[in-house]
C-alpha cells in the first residue's frame, strides 16, 4: 500500500493513488516521493481529478500521472519538469536492484475530463544509463589517444597544434573521472536556511531544489532541470545561485557573464581555425575546477544576464547552450578547440538569470524551468543582506563575527552588487583593525566621498 505519503499527510480526496501488487515495494518511496512533490506544486490550484498509476511493464516501472484540462499552464511545466526528474529515480533504482540494461521509462502527462483520458500531450523519457565506471567519480572526459598523433592537422600551425598536444596531455595525466559531490546530511535545515534567507526564491526552493537535493542525500545520479530565473536588477538573482553550492556541497560555481558576449567561445571554446584558439570555460571547470578547488561532475554554473546577449545573427554567444542544456546532447558536448575530447556535461547544474524574458529565444527558454522572481520586502532584503555579510564573513575567516544592523541598513539601500563589494571592504577594515566586529565607520571608509545612499526605483529594497 501507499504507506509512505499517507504516513506523512492524508491525500487530498481528488488525488487517486493505484500502485499495482507487482510493483517492488523498494519502488514505492518513488511514488510517495513524486506526490510529495506534486503536492508542493499544486498546493495553491485544486484539480477536478488526479490519478498516479504504478505499474510494471515489461520489467520496467512505469508512472502515469493523469491530471485534469483545467491545470494553468505553468504548473502543467513545473509537473513535466518532475515527471522527468522522478524517471531519472526510476530508472537509476531499477539499475540498481536489477542490474540489468537500461531503457527509457515512459511518463506521460495527460488531460482529464471526467473519468475519460485524452490522448496525451506529451511524454518524457529520464533514462540516463551510465553507471560509475570507478568507484569514487564518474567518467566526463573521454578522448581517443591516436588524437594526440594527429593534432597537428588540426591546429592551425605548429603553435596550435603544440597547444593540443599540451592539452591532451594535461588531460592524460588528470584522467577522465570526476567525482560526484553529495549533500551533507544536514541538507534539510540547510534547504531551510536558504528559504529563510531568500525569501522571494521560497518557491524555487520548495517545488525544484528541494526535491533535487533530497533525491542525491540518497544516492541517486540525475539532473537537476535547467533554472531561468528571471526579474528586475537588484533582487539578488545571482546571490542566490552562489549560495545554491553550500546546499549542494559543491565548490563555488562557474559564473559566466553573457552580458557583451560577441560570440559562443566563454562557453564552447574558440575554434582551431583560429590561431588564439582556447577552450571554453565549461570544459576548464569540469577539466581543471576553478578558484583554487578541483573539478567535480555536478558543479553549479550560472549564466548571467543571458538576456543581454549581443543580437549580431552572424555571432550567436548563446548557440552552445542548446547543447548544454538537453541532457542527450549535453552527454556529447565538445570544445570547439578540442573538438577530439567528448565531454559529459550533463550532471552540471544550470542557473540562468534575466531581467527580461523577451529577448531570449524560445527554443532555449523551453529548455529551461522558468521562475519569475519579485522583488523583496524591506524585511526580506535584510535577510537577504545579512545572508551575504554572513558569507562573506566565512570566506574572509571571520565565521562568528556579529551582523552589525547599523550597516545591513546602510547595505539594503543599494543594489546587490555594490552591497556586497562595500561589505567586503567593511569587513576588510575591521579584519585590519584587529576587530571582531565590523562598525559604521568601517561601512563609512569604503563609501566614496561626498556620495549619498539614497533609495532606487530598483534595488534590493521594493517601495509603493
Amino acid at each position: 500500500m501507499f504507506k509512505v505519503a499517507q504516513e506523512a499527510a492524508p491525500l487530498p480526496k481528488w488525488l487517486h493513488v493505484r500502485i499495482d501488487p507487482r510493483v517492488p515495494e523498494e519502488w514505492h518511496f518513488i511514488a510517495a516521493l513524486f506526490v510529495a512533490a506534486a503536492l508542493q506544486v499544486l498546493a495553491d490550484v485544486t484539480p477536478v481529478r488526479a490519478v498516479l498509476r504504478l505499474r510494471m511493464c515489461s520489467g520496467d516501472l512505469d508512472l502515469r500521472f493523469l491530471v485534469d484540462s483545467s491545470l494553468p499552464a505553468d504548473k502543467a511545466a513545473a509537473l513535466k519538469n518532475l515527471t522527468a526528474l522522478v524517471s531519472r529515480l526510476g530508472n537509476a533504482l531499477r539499475a540498481e536492484t536489477q542490474h540489468a540494461d537500461e531503457q527509457p521509462g515512459a511518463f506521460t502527462l495527460v488531460d482529464l475530463s471526467g473519468e475519460q483520458a485524452r490522448k496525451p500531450e506529451s511524454s518524457f523519457s529520464g533514462s540516463r544509463g551510465r553507471e560509475n565506471a570507478a568507484e569514487g567519480g564518474v567518467e566526463v572526459l573521454t578522448w581517443d589517444e591516436r588524437a594526440m598523433a594527429g593534432a597537428a592537422e588540426r591546429g592551425r600551425d605548429g603553435e596550435g597544434a603544440a597547444r593540443i598536444v599540451k592539452m591532451l596531455k594535461r588531460l592524460s595525466a588528470s584522467g577522465g573521472l570526476r567525482p560526484l559531490c553529495v549533500p551533507d546530511t544536514t541538507w534539510p535545515q540547510m534547504a531551510d536556511t536558504l528559504a529563510q534567507d531568500f525569501p522571494n526564491f521560497a518557491a524555487v526552493v520548495k517545488s525544484v531544489i528541494r526535491p533535487h537535493v533530497a533525491l542525491c542525500a540518497r544516492g541517486i545520479r540525475h539532473r537537476l532541470p535547467p533554472l531561468l530565473l528571471v526579474g528586475p536588477p537588484g533582487i539578488g538573482k545571482t546571490h542566490f545561485a552562489e549560495a545554491l553550492t553550500r546546499l549542494l556541497n559543491v565548490p563555488s560555481p562557474l559564473v559566466v557573464s553573457i552580458a557583451g558576449e560577441t560570440n559562443g567561445s566563454a562557453i564552447g571554446g574558440s575554434s582551431t581555425f583560429w590561431s588564439n584558439s582556447s577552450p571554453g570555460r565549461v570544459f576548464e571547470f569540469l577539466a581543471w575546477g576553478g578558484h583554487g578547488a578541483p573539478a567535480v561532475a555536478n558543479g553549479l554554473v550560472v549564466l548571467d544576464e543571458i538576456d543581454k546577449v549581443a543580437t549580431d545573427p552572424r555571432y550567436d554567444p548563446l548557440g552552445a547552450l542548446y547543447t548544454l542544456l538537453e541532457e542527450d546532447t549535453a552527454r556529447k558536448f565538445r570544445d570547439q578547440s578540442l573538438p577530439d575530447v567528448i565531454v559529459d556535461a550533463s550532471y552540471l547544474r544550470v542557473v540562468a538569470t534575466a531581467n527580461e524574458v523577451e529577448p531570449i529565444p524560445l527554443p532555449l527558454r523551453s529548455r529551461m524551468m522558468m521562475f519569475h522572481i519579485e522583488p523583496p520586502s524591506p524585511e526580506q532584503a535584510r535577510r537577504i543582506v545579512e545572508s551575504m555579510f554572513r558569507s562573506l564573513a566565512r570566506q574572509m575567516g571571520m565565521p562568528d563575527i556579529e551582523v552589525p544592523p547599523a550597516v545591513i541598513e546602510q547595505a539594503v539601500r543599494l543594489e546587490p552588487r555594490r552591497a556586497k563589494l562595500l561589505l567586503q571592504g567593511a569587513l576588510a577594515t575591521a579584519l585590519a583593525s584587529d576587530r571582531p566586529r565590523v562598525e559604521i565607520s568601517d561601512w563609512e571608509t569604503v563609501q566614496p566621498t561626498g556620495t549619498t545612499v539614497r533609495r532606487r526605483p530598483i534595488g534590493f529594497v521594493s517601495h509603493v
